[in-house]
């Protein structure tokens, strides 16, 4: 004799799943553009520069890589970082990056980004 088990499978939307899973609460917190700050690097593009800054961002743009100092001093208080090849933002540099939220890499590949530390900063 064998014992059978019989499984039947209810269909359940995504959301329902997510939500049963989940039961805190959780209250998006909407940001006012005026308060993001975004550093643009090495020339990124002016037209990038003309859309965020007419959608409110706060936009510091400079056509040339910073050396590590500058970098490290002006990351402390960016949200966001737009950058091509030359500039590097290592562990050192994303150490000093407390409220960086994004990094855009306008280049061929991110080696120029500590990604596993990125990922581990969030």
């Amino acid at each position: 004799m064998v014992d059978t088990l019989k499984i039947e499978s209810v269909p359940i939307s995504r959301r329902d799943s997510f939500n049963a899973r989940d039961t805190r609460t959780r209250n998006l917190k909407p940001f006012n553009s005026g308060d993001i700050k975004i550093l643009l690097l090495e020339n990124v593009s002016a037209k990038a520069v003309d859309i965020l800054k007419k959608a409110g961002y706060q936009v510091e743009f400079h056509t040339k890589a910073l050396d590590k100092a500058e970098l490290i001093e002006k990351i402390k208080d960016v949200h966001a970082v737009g950058i091509r090849s030359k500039t590097k933002l290592t562990e050192e540099v994303l150490s000093h990056a407390n409220k960086l939220l994004t990094i855009g890499c306008f280049c061929i590949g991110t080696n120029q980004v500590d990604l596993n530390y990125a990922a581990s900063r969030g």
